[in-house]
């Protein structure tokens, strides 16, 4: 970049080495912008569009203007800043190192609301929307090269940034408004019971069992006519694991109260 701004001290519409620059330029910000459109992998999306960028500054270059070359180096600061500022943002979300996919920004807004401004501010400006510096920055590359003999690159230029809108909102979209699924499956998964738990509740069923038993061959044993239910009433029955063995402790009751009462009729 530092040697085509040197260069272009002395290039002059119409020259052949400008004519090559000027469709350089446009083979360099189309190849960019259709790579990052179909990319998932989101710094392999900033790098490819890195390219892209690089064929903006051009349009400043080939204009053969003082205006053209500070548009260009005001344009390259811009891209320069507002690209780091995305890939810090990465670098915060990835605290592992590793490569974010778009769906790794999802509800970035709920868990760090200043990282997905942060990205937002950055994408805005990379893509040229006002009001940002890298509108401006646009706005001065189109007015410097617009009449110069390179009409077709400003308009090239136009149409690449159209496309590149498509994937730099991409990230803020993903970001504000795709719902974070990873935190919500793991919000819906029902809790697990301790294997400790699930014991303790079994032996406290099973002790009210042996209780019960215990109060029924003791109204049985005893001489004193029917079977006293007082000895189980006084039990802390708790729920039991099953409705088969509750049955089954009221057809004991019954039986033990007919053999007692039948010795006395």
């Amino acid at each position: 970049m530092v040697v085509l701004v040197r260069l272009a001290a002395v290039l002059h519409p119409g020259l052949e080495v400008t004519t090559a620059i000027a469709w350089l330029g446009v083979i360099s910000m189309t190849f960019g912008n259709l790579c990052a459109l179909a990319q998932k992998d989101v710094k392999r999306m900033l790098g490819f569009s890195s390219v892209a960028h690089a064929g903006y500054v051009t349009v400043g270059l080939v204009s053969g203007t003082a205006e053209g070359l500070a548009a260009a180096a005001f344009y390259a600061l811009v891209y320069v800043v507002m690209n780091l500022l995305c890939f810090w943002v990465v670098a915060r979300v990835a605290v592992d190192g590793r490569n974010l996919v778009l769906s790794d920004l999802n509800g970035l807004h709920r868990r760090s609301p200043v990282l997905a401004f942060a990205l937002g501010v950055g994408a805005f400006a990379l893509v040229g929307l006002p009001p940002t510096a890298g509108f401006m920055g646009k706005l001065f590359l189109i007015t410097a090269a617009w009449n110069h003999g390179y009409n077709w690159l400003v308009i090239a230029l136009a149409l690449n940034s159209a496309i590149a809108i498509y994937y730099y909102l991409s990230l803020v979209r993903h970001a504000y408004t795709e719902p974070d699924e990873k935190r919500l499956a793991a919000r819906a998964r029902p809790e697990r019971v301790q294997p400790g738990r699930r014991g303790g509740v079994g032996r406290r069923h099973a002790g009210a069992g042996h209780r019960a038993r215990a109060a029924v061959r003791e109204g049985g044993e005893s001489g004193h006519g029917p079977l006293r239910l007082g000895a189980v009433s006084n039990l802390s029955f708790r729920p039991l694991a099953s409705s088969n063995f509750a049955c089954h402790c009221f057809a004991a009751l019954i039986r033990k109260t007919r053999g007692a009462r039948s010795p006395n009729g």
